[in-house]
C-alpha cells in the first residue's frame, strides 16, 4: 500500500500523461511547448482510528507560448474535467471537492510564456 499522497500523484500523473507531454520535474531546456509539470503535493490526513482518510491537494502546472493561450485554457479544462470524473484510484475511492485554476503571464530567458496551475482537492478514503 502505498501513502495516499503517492497514490493520487499516480493516478493525476497517468491522467495528465494521455492529455499532454508531462514532466515530474523541470524539462530540459528546449523543451516544445506546451507541457505539463506536475508540482507539489500535500497530505492533510484526517484523523480516524480504523482507516486512512486524507485530502490531497495536488498542483499541476501548465505551460504555453504567448501564443498559445487557448490552447492552454483548454489543456487546462480537459486536465480538469477528467479529474473530476474519478471516482477511483487503484487503491482508494475519491472524490474532486475543489479546483482553482489561474493564468499567469511569466518571462523566460527571451520567451514570453503563459504559466497555468490548476491546483485540485481531493478527499480519499
Amino acid at each position: 500500500m502505498i501513502s495516499p499522497q503517492q497514490d493520487i500523484y499516480n493516478t493525476v500523473y497517468g491522467v495528465c500523461d494521455k492529455l499532454g507531454d508531462v514532466y515530474e520535474k523541470a524539462p530540459p531546456k528546449g523543451t516544445p511547448y506546451p507541457f505539463i509539470w506536475l508540482g507539489q503535493t500535500e497530505l492533510l490526513p484526517v484523523k480516524n482510528k480504523s482507516a486512512i482518510f486524507a485530502n490531497v491537494i495536488q498542483t499541476i502546472r501548465f505551460y504555453a507560448k504567448d501564443t498559445q493561450r487557448g490552447t492552454i485554457s483548454q489543456l487546462m479544462f480537459d486536465v480538469e474535467n477528467a479529474l473530476r470524473e474519478l471516482k477511483e484510484t487503484d487503491q482508494s475511492y475519491i472524490d474532486m471537492v475543489r479546483s482553482n485554476t489561474n493564468v499567469l503571464g511569466e518571462a523566460d530567458d527571451n520567451d514570453n510564456l503563459y504559466h497555468g496551475i490548476l491546483e485540485v482537492e481531493f478527499k480519499v478514503y
